[in-house]
């Protein structure tokens, strides 16, 4: 194995105990000063940049300087003991006659005297391991290079340059963020649909890194695999966290603080793009007001109580269909846009239909406490026990699946609601439950939940079967503070 094999060999290692502990927010690892020579202060490029930046942040080092050991010791600074050396790749032209080793400037200007071609140079890489500066001492202190205000009319204008030095076409008026290489076109949703310029620029950036894979660029297959897709998505996100620092975007995102958030596109193939487009004909169904028949139905059969039924009329979660009096839950996404709706009977018959992007029905979002069930009745009876039980339900989030979990949902809604600390698991109680249980334990640790994660079981089949029954006895509902017991007690 040659040394430069040996170099990724040990960059991919170290790669894949990264993502072993889940410890990876790639634009997190960037947002750093870039990683430079100690001695020069050029900074590094490349996977040079790569091993060196993500090697700084799995070692919490403070200091972006490197130098290799010889240089170091020129220098006048000795290495402390134990100190570990990272290898990185110096790429320079050997002369195949002569096997004289010389930098590309120095064969450029050669080639372009006449005294040699293209032909007489193949590709030479020698390996040296750097160490950090705060691995030396006597070394000067890093004092970092005050930098302005990023500009945001020059950052902007980077985006116009890139797309025209590209010839990629650019639709800035969408409603998602994706990339078809199909018409080769990148399509965002206007600035006003982010929080700020951060999240704009850098959703731009990772589309971008998607462009270059076209075939009248880099031509490299893009995702007609689970495999290829996968590796797609890792290229555009580590393009997107690399140029944001070279663009300053790292420094807007610290001015602009904990608000600013960014979140990853995704690379839409040709038949995801259809599906998407046929998602933007979804039009709700008609409504009819006032919504005497469901309010009826939900507060008379199902016991649901009237400060939530009007809550979510109110909130217009919740309406009467018109043409046949259903119940329509309607799920906005959290841009505020209506992209799905749930159907059930306003009577009790097994009437249900679901249409839409499969969002499920959020309610309440950014609460530290989520409530997780199956069904929107569901989500309105837990209500209910709260608010028959002196809780205030509105002090919670709640998030009904719509039936059959889909894998990733719960993701989704982590990562827009990262203030939730608890999550309550609250399936029916029968096999299909337990089973939707388990694999939401599975994804919520996938996903990196690091709070608290409580299993609430209903006494009944569901909880709307315990709310009934619980009111039909009369009995008192008390749950108990810390919601770490049932909701309700046995009748």
């Amino acid at each position: 194995m040659s040394q430069s094999n040996k170099c990724r060999e040990q960059l991919a290692e170290m790669f894949l105990h990264c993502l072993e502990e889940e410890k990876l927010p790639w634009h997190a690892v960037w947002d750093t000063s870039p990683q430079q020579n100690a001695i020069s202060g050029k900074a590094y490029r490349g996977i040079n940049a790569f091993t060196l930046t993500l090697t700084a942040w799995t070692r919490g080092c403070e200091d972006p300087r490197w130098c290799t050991f010889e240089q170091g010791k020129k220098a006048g600074w000795h290495l402390k003991k134990g100190s570990k050396g990272v290898p990185i790749e110096f790429w320079s032209l050997m002369h195949r006659k002569t096997h004289q080793v010389v930098d590309f400037k120095t064969a450029q200007e050669a080639i372009q005297k006449g005294e040699a071609v293209r032909d007489d140079y193949s590709y030479y890489c020698r390996v040296y391991h750097v160490f950090n500066g705060g691995d030396f001492e006597g070394i000067p202190e890093y004092r970092p290079e005050s930098r302005g205000k990023p500009d945001l009319d020059q950052i902007r204008s980077h985006r116009d340059t890139l797309l025209r030095n590209m010839k990629v076409n650019f639709q800035w008026d969408g409603s998602g963020c994706y990339y078809s290489p199909k018409t080769d076109t990148i399509t965002m949703p206007p600035k006003s649909a982010f929080h700020d310029t951060y999240g704009y620029v850098c959703s731009f950036l990772h589309e971008a890194g998607h462009a270059t894979g076209h075939e009248s660029r880099l031509n490299r297959p893009m995702g007609s695999t689970k495999e290829e897709y996968a590796i797609e998505e890792l290229r555009a996100e580590i393009a997107s966290a690399m140029t944001a620092q070279q663009l300053g975007i790292s420094r807007l995102r610290k001015e602009m603080g904990k608000h600013s958030v960014y979140r990853p596109g995704k690379y839409t193939p040709l038949a995801s793009v259809q599906s998407h487009k046929r998602q933007q004909e979804f039009v709700l169904p008609g409504s009819a007001k006032p919504a005497q028949r469901v309010f009826q139905y939900l507060e008379k059969s199902r016991r649901i109580h009237p400060k939530v039924i009007s809550e979510m009329l109110n909130a217009k979660l919740l309406y009467q269909e018109a043409a046949h009096f259903n119940c329509v839950f309607a799920s906005p996404d959290y841009d505020g846009v209506i992209k799905n709706c749930s159907m059930r009977a306003s009577n009790d018959t097994r009437f249900f239909k679901e249409s839409g992007e499969k969002l499920g029905w959020m309610v309440n979002p950014h609460r530290r406490a989520l409530f997780v069930c199956e069904a929107p009745i569901d989500a309105m009876s837990i209500m209910s026990l709260l608010q028959y039980g002196g809780k205030d339900f509105m002090d919670y989030s709640y998030y009904a699946q719509c039936g059959m979990p889909r894998k990733g949902s719960l993701g989704y809604h982590l990562e827009h609601n990262p203030e939730v600390q608890t999550i309550y698991l609250c399936y029916d109680n029968d096999e299909a439950g337990r089973v939707f249980t388990e694999r939401a334990q599975k994804e919520l640790q996938e996903a990196g939940f690091t709070g608290k994660l409580v299993v609430k079981s209903p006494v009944a089949k569901d909880f709307n079967d315990d709310l009934k029954a619980l009111l039909a006895h009369r009995q008192p509902v008390q749950p108990p503070a810390e919601m770490e017991g049932t909701l309700c007690m046995k009748p």
